[in-house]
């Protein structure tokens, strides 16, 4: 399953198309699953990966790099009008 595609380039292009299609990616697809503003569903990822696991940390350090929220920032969300 892994190794080289059918060319001998590396991956195959069906395992690289399955890699997560990183923040922004998934900022998008909440935006539009939820009909949210970018800023509402960048909160919303945000938040999930404050809450990941340590084996889902483990499997993706990234996770790691999301820093806690500011009190500033979940008070201007939560006056906010939808």
């Amino acid at each position: 399953m892994f190794g080289r595609g059918k060319h001998g380039r590396g991956f195959s292009e069906a395992i690289r198309n399955a890699k997560h299609p990183g923040f922004a990616g998934a900022e998008k697809s909440i935006e539009a699953k939820e009909g949210l503003s970018k800023q509402s569903a960048g909160a919303i990822l945000a938040a999930g990966a404050r809450k990941a696991s340590p084996a889902a940390k483990k499997k993706n350090p990234n996770l790691k790099r999301v820093k806690s929220a500011s009190r500033s920032k979940l008070a201007n969300l939560a006056h906010k009008v939808y």
